[in-house]
């Protein structure tokens, strides 16, 4: 029978090869024999949370908190506070999270800087880049990256890359925030950073591609992270968050009955860990559901992702224009584009549903200024999905306007750009053919021949939030004691 000392070296050996399950059973045989150092309650605690164990990793990060204090570690205390903060907040309870940072925030007022106030730095630009000041973004991000560089942590340096990064990519400034993003990419891809933390970046990098609507891209990150997790023993978070983009990837590709699999999936795995991923995996399944003409099922699953917390738009305003109720579907878009007036990623997303809304609606002045929107977006941004939903949104309303002369080349190019993406479904409105000059549509073969719908572009959040559009993108990375 293996002794305690036996079983805490096991332990510790397990968790450098990431066995996550051993590490977790040989370091709980260790704590009933004798307490463990913090610096273990640390690795135990870690360990079970990659294993999806919340409770338990929350659990011993508080032992692992107290025990730091104890022995007069403030600055690993902290870090133990961030930890349970991060896991609170990814199952939605923003109250007891707020709690545990101010915690975390009071431990290290009094401390001279370190490598823990990057940390508790990085925490704030998760939910600042969700509120939409991007510029605040940019400069904490440059903070932290600088923290990371003075204490010789490649972690804060590649997360405080990403986060200036998609700030710059908000603000429209692509070539400057697409080269952060690339430096965060190598710092993944050379092995120097923490599990969790390159995690942390797979994820923001898929979601950052998805809300630019860079549908090749967006499909490259997300083959690459599944690649990347699966040499992992086990990753229920990672894993979760993968299954939401791979279902939207496998949306745009046509393959419905794989991208409901996966949205299921993610809705029963992360149920009891991450609120707003299965929020986005029940908009996912809307999002099918209403494409296959399953009106009442795709109902249920927009109101079950509006229940916690994803707002069900543009999805529902096109569920209300299937079910012939136009005025209301024109009304609950306009509605959605008021919420966000600033985000002009999120409204190129519904501009799009704008569009096809509005010309079904009889409103070919909504339907135009929508159009120059989203044109005006995509020229700015510069991505191929974007590009190929503007293309298209100029050919639905040239025909609406009674121009199908000018429609139709349009709606071609538009079409072909699709198909160079691999994106054979069908977007708003390019199934349509004109039937008179009044600008009326009726669902028939794209003047190319093939069927596209690549629309949504979106990630999932830490918190869940009620806005339209995707949420802002999830992490798993949690700030860590052995950092």
């Amino acid at each position: 029978m293996e002794d305690a000392g036996g079983a805490l070296e096991a332990a510790r050996d397990a968790y450098r090869r990431h066995d996550w399950a051993g590490a977790r059973e040989r370091f709980t045989a260790a704590r009933a024999a004798g307490e463990l150092a913090a610096a273990d309650l640390d690795a135990l605690a870690d360990a079970a949370w990659w294993l999806g164990d919340v409770d338990e990793a929350s659990a011993v990060l508080e032992a692992a908190c107290r025990r730091h204090l104890d022995e007069g570690r403030p600055g690993p205390a902290a870090m133990a506070a961030m930890g349970i903060a991060v896991n609170h907040f990814l199952r939605g309870d923003g109250v007891l999270g707020s709690g545990w940072v101010g915690r975390a925030q009071r431990l290290l007022r009094d401390q001279p800087e370190g490598p823990e106030h990057g940390y508790a730095l990085f925490l704030e630009l998760e939910g600042g880049l969700a509120g939409g000041d991007a510029a605040a973004v940019a400069g904490a991000a440059a903070r932290v990256r600088d923290l990371g560089r003075r204490y010789a942590d490649p972690n804060l340096v590649a997360g405080g890359d990403l986060f200036e990064g998609r700030a710059l990519v908000r603000q429209g400034r692509m070539a400057e925030g697409m080269a952060l993003l690339d430096e965060a990419m190598l710092a993944v891809l050379s092995g120097q950073l923490r599990p969790e933390w390159a995690g942390n970046i797979y994820c923001h990098l898929m979601a950052a591609f998805h809300e630019l609507a860079d549908v090749r891209r967006a499909a490259e990150w997300t083959e690459a992270t599944g690649r990347w997790l699966a040499g992992l023993p086990a990753a229920v978070l990672f894993t979760g968050i993968c299954r939401v983009h791979r279902s939207q990837v496998l949306q745009l590709k046509g393959a419905w009955a794989q991208a409901e699999r996966e949205a299921t999936l993610v809705c029963q795995d992360l149920a009891e860990l991450h609120v707003a991923a299965v929020a986005e995996g029940h908009y996912q399944l809307g999002e099918l559901r209403r494409l296959r003409g399953e009106l009442a099922g795709a109902e249920d699953a927009y109101r079950q992702a509006h229940r916690l917390g994803r707002d069900p738009q543009p999805g529902l305003a096109l569920l209300r224009l299937a079910q012939g109720r136009a005025a209301t579907a024109s009304a609950s878009i306009r509605a959605a584009l008021a919420a966000v007036s600033a985000d002009r990623l999120a409204r190129a997303r519904l501009c799009a549903a704008q569009v096809e809304i509005a010309l079904a609606a009889g409103e070919p002045e909504v339907a135009g200024r929508a159009c120059e929107e989203l044109q005006q977006t995509a020229s700015t941004y510069g991505s191929s999905g974007l590009e190929a939903a503007a293309l298209q949104a100029r050919g639905a309303v040239l025909g609406g306007g009674g121009r199908p002369e000018a429609a139709l080349p349009t709606l071609r190019a538009a079409c072909r750009r699709w198909q160079e993406l691999d994106a054979p479904m069908r977007p708003p409105g390019s199934g349509c053919c004109w039937q008179r000059p009044t600008g009326r549509w009726a669902t028939a073969t794209p003047p190319c021949g093939s069927w596209t719908r690549p629309r949504r572009c979106s990630g999932v959040s830490v918190r869940a939030r009620t806005r339209p559009g995707p949420p802002p993108p999830c992490t798993g990375a949690r700030p860590c004691p052995r950092a």
